[in-house]
């Protein structure tokens, strides 16, 4: 690891094929400066961390698999596609889905360890989505939602990922993964 702080989140991710099956919801009429999210970089977040030093990514490690103690694989069952954020300017188009009570427990409990001010976020208060694609700054859409026909995917490993902020956009590398058993 570098000697820098390092940005980091935990997430997780659909399998490769079903997230390319989501790339390919993105509804027709977006700007030509949109930007699609890379397959493999299509997540969910649980939890931001943000800057962190390298000493302390074995102690995240830690938090992170007390947090997931008792957790097993989870189906998420996707809704509909949103303009986010949901008032304001336009910045993101992403696919939502709900939370399972096991993954919000989890949430709940990665908030509480590893939040910089855990009693500033509130779990219910975060929308549960994957983002698909970032559109440009001043682009206003002519509708906000769009219905999705999505099987349901499982969920069957939680990362911890590192992203790198680049000039064509972040860059992510799993730091450590963290295996679910069969639900």
């Amino acid at each position: 690891m570098p000697p820098g702080p390092l940005r980091l989140f935990v997430s997780v991710r659909p399998d490769p094929a079903v997230a390319s099956i989501m790339a390919g919801l993105l509804p027709p009429g977006l700007p030509p400066s949109t930007r699609p999210v890379p397959i493999a970089q299509i997540h969910l977040t649980l939890q931001f961390i943000g800057e962190t030093a390298p000493s302390r990514v074995d102690e995240i490690i830690e938090s992170i698999s007390a947090s997931l103690a008792g957790l097993r694989s989870q189906r998420l069952v996707p809704s509909d596609l949103r303009v986010l954020p949901e008032r304001g300017p336009a910045r993101t188009i992403a696919l939502i889905t709900a939370w399972p009570a096991p993954i919000a427990e989890a949430r709940r409990r990665l908030a509480m360890r590893l939040a910089k001010r855990p009693g500033k976020e509130r779990a219910e208060a975060f929308l549960p989505h994957l983002t698909l694609a970032r559109v440009p700054p001043g682009w206003t859409p002519d509708r906000r939602s769009w219905p999705v026909s999505l099987a349901p995917f499982d969920v069957v490993e939680v990362e911890l990922v590192r992203s790198v902020l680049a000039p064509g956009g972040a860059v992510h590398q799993v730091v450590a993964s963290f295996p679910l058993p069969p639900g």
